[in-house]
């Protein structure tokens, strides 16, 4: 998403305002909205943003957040959201599983070579919801857009509502290749 959506966001949340309420109308308490400007500007003073206007693909954002661990020292890394992402086909006979696949390994070799934490957010897919009608925990493979997301995915934090509790899951992926989940 863009910039300005998190910083509305956030302003949202932090003032009772809904979001598009936010810098459109007058706060309601102009004193909370300063103290909750000055609260994000100063958590998120070495924060860098980028956007889907500067990033599509996987290339492009092992290519910016290189250019981000260069030019401003970045340590650690978050792509919100990994289905968001544009995989490139290679051919006519590509599929975009395997495209998918491409971009997650892409993402996985940046991290180690350059060994910082590239954490990826992302939605469950079509088939968790048809197996489990969102009544249990996702698995790694139920994210992003391959079935093989496990294969690259070294940890998975899952956030799932299970009636009106929120729950968290998560899954470590062992060395011999299979997932362990925990709620």
């Amino acid at each position: 998403d863009n910039d300005e959506w998190l910083v509305s966001r956030h302003m949202a949340l932090a003032t009772g305002m809904k979001q598009r309420e936010v810098f459109s109308d007058p706060f309601p308490d102009e004193e909370k909205a300063l103290a909750a400007l000055q609260r994000l500007h100063d958590s998120w003073n070495n924060l860098h943003i980028v956007t889907k206007l500067h990033v599509k693909t996987a290339a492009d954002v092992v290519r910016v957040f290189t250019q981000h661990i260069v030019q401003n020292g970045a340590t650690c890394f978050y792509l919100d959201n990994l289905t968001a992402l544009k995989h490139q086909l290679e051919s006519k006979n590509d599929e975009m599983r395997t495209a998918a696949r491409r971009s997650i390994a892409q993402l996985a070799e940046f991290a180690d070579v350059f060994k910082v934490p590239l954490i990826c957010l992302a939605h469950t897919n079509r088939a968790y919801m048809e197996r489990t009608q969102g009544r249990s925990p996702p698995e790694i493979h139920d994210t992003a857009e391959t079935a093989d997301a496990d294969r690259y995915v070294r940890l998975g934090l899952s956030i799932w509502q299970k009636g009106p509790e929120l729950r968290v899951t998560i899954n470590k992926n062992t060395a011999q290749g299979s997932t362990v989940g925990r709620t």
